[in-house]
């Protein structure tokens, strides 16, 4: 799928042409650390920004968006 990496110091409007839905997750953690299933798939840009914001505060971390297949 596509995707966008969103690091704390980018600016956040960096996400290219995804289409929503997203997977938002932590770039680096490992497996399935980061993901929770309601809240990292997104399907408006509102909640795609509060979600990267999340996961820089949380683990310090950029944040991986990917297109979800539905």
């Amino acid at each position: 799928p596509d995707f966008a990496v969103f690091t704390p110091q980018a600016d956040l409007e960096t996400g290219g042409n995804l289409r929503m839905p997203l997977f938002v997750k932590p770039l680096q953690m490992d497996s399935s650390f980061g993901i929770e299933s309601k809240r990292s798939l997104v399907r408006n840009t509102v909640d795609l920004m509060k979600r990267v914001a999340e996961n820089h505060e949380q683990f310090a971390d950029g944040a991986l968006c990917e297109q979800y297949i539905e």
